[in-house]
């Protein structure tokens, strides 16, 4: 099989959270397939593993005829940091969060890059391009358009995180009713500046831009709140929703599927003095 040929848009170190045993020898996680109206529940382990949030080659383009892994590792630079974080949040005795700048660098970088690394996102992105021939040609005429937005997905995450030089993080916990997650779990600037992304079926993280140094806090909450984010999500998915059990998709089923309207657009770098590419 070709090097990192199976892309998850939503990585393993954080569906594993949601993971429940099968039997035995299985593990797995409720999902609803919107497209499909299908509940059931999908393997959690082995090479095809969640397979509902990958897709063959997503990261990976094919240029002059050679497979381009380099964003699949610029991923994974930010998931070993992700994973040693979420880990040392379950601890909740485990503080600080970082061992180094750098880490806590790659784990802001990691979160804000899921504005723009699902499938969904790099689909539109491509439909915006294809329809807006004059934005293209200012980007690079010559570049194909699933070069761009490739490159778009570091290129965005990078100008998001310049702009939070200095931020401020909640860390929410759940000692009752689990949280969802979904293909598109980043929910932007929703209350008071706050943008949400879940880590686990137990935690999710609030995070804005601060005047003041960073800062981080923990916060229990009830039963009425972690809903209020379930709808949310289940309203933010276009793919699917996953859950910890059976009757938390049903509960959110409705709203998951509803219509939704959707404009997304190419981020065009503001910042960088030049922005990533893919190297000839």
């Amino acid at each position: 099989m070709p090097e990192k040929q199976f892309n998850h848009f939503i990585p393993r170190l954080i569906l594993k959270h949601w993971e429940i045993p099968i039997n035995e020898n299985r593990y797995g996680v409720h999902v609803l397939d919107i497209e499909k109206d299908r509940k059931y529940i999908a393997e959690s382990r082995g090479k095809r593993g969640f397979s509902f949030a990958a897709k063959k080659d997503l990261y990976v383009p094919r240029i002059s005829d050679e497979r381009r892994t380099e964003l699949e590792d610029w991923f994974s630079g930010c998931e070993g940091i992700l994973d040693k974080t979420i880990n040392r949040i379950e601890k909740l005795d485990n503080f600080p969060l970082f061992d180094s700048t750098e880490d806590m660098n790659r784990f802001l970088l990691g979160i804000l890059s899921f504005k723009y690394r699902t499938q969904f996102n790099i689909d539109k992105v491509k439909e915006f391009l294809k329809n807006n021939q004059a934005v293209k040609n200012q980007i690079d005429p010559s570049k194909d358009i699933d070069i761009l937005a490739l490159e778009n997905i570091v290129n965005a995450s990078t100008e998001d995180f310049i702009e939070y030089s200095n931020f401020e993080m909640q860390i929410y916990i759940s000692k009752d009713e689990s949280i969802l997650i979904c293909d598109r779990p980043f929910l932007e600037n929703l209350i008071d500046g706050y943008s949400f992304m879940p880590l686990t079926n137990k935690i999710f993280i609030g995070l804005r831009l601060s005047q003041s140094e960073q800062s981080i806090a923990t916060t229990i909450i009830n039963n009425g709140l972690v809903e209020s984010f379930n709808n949310l999500w289940a309203c933010n998915s276009r793919k699917w929703i996953v859950a910890d059990c059976e009757n938390q998709l049903a509960k959110y089923e409705k709203i998951a599927k509803e219509e939704k309207q959707d404009t997304v657009e190419y981020n065009p770098v503001k910042h960088l003095t030049k922005g990533y590419e893919f190297n000839k």
